[in-house]
């Protein structure tokens, strides 16, 4: 199935059996980051946001995509940073 076709129900059922499959090994992150990469999220500047990615968040501070934190009941995934949790629209690439 295509990323772009889950429902937000199913999106938030992907996440949550990802984030539980990598609490059963500790320092697990390879479920969470194929998930990552399946979803191909973008920040505001286009570039698709991947685990560990080095990014700018709204507040103009330097930080590293570390995981999901949640999905909103619109679909919008939050991911989890160094700084805080963001989603794709309030993070860069590159230094703004």
């Amino acid at each position: 199935m295509n990323p772009n076709d889950w429902t937000p129900d199913q999106l938030r059922e992907r996440v949550t059996l990802a984030k539980d499959g990598d609490r059963r090994t500790p320092g697990d992150t390879r479920r969470i980051a194929l998930l990552i990469d399946d979803l191909a999220i973008s920040t505001i500047d286009g570039r698709t946001i991947s685990l560990g990615m080095r990014v700018v968040d709204y507040n103009l501070d330097w930080c590293e995509v570390t995981g999901i934190q949640s999905v909103a009941a619109d679909g919008t995934v939050w991911f989890e940073t160094t700084t805080g949790m963001f989603d794709g629209g309030r993070l860069w690439a590159r230094m703004p």
